[in-house]
């Protein structure tokens, strides 16, 4: 049993130090995409707007990404 809840311990860790630096980069490749089309379309307004559009869902994902792992965080430190 012993080992069960090291094994269960461990992914727990792993998880927890793995999904932050993916969320990143995930959040920082969505950044830079904006950015690319943004200049890519700097001489027709209306595509702009339209890349620009695109920054809120960045900014709710980053937020709920935050969010989840703030609560998993919690849940973990509750369960141990």
């Amino acid at each position: 049993m012993d080992s069960l809840e090291t094994v269960k311990q461990k992914v727990v860790d792993v998880i927890m130090e793995v999904s932050g630096p993916i969320g990143f980069v995930f959040i920082l490749g969505g950044v830079v995409l904006i950015a690319l089309k943004l200049m890519a379309q700097h001489n027709n307004p209306n595509k702009r707007s339209e890349v620009i559009s695109g920054l809120p869902w960045i900014a709710g994902g980053s937020i709920l990404l935050g969010t989840a792992l703030t609560v998993a965080n919690i849940i973990f430190q509750l369960g141990q």
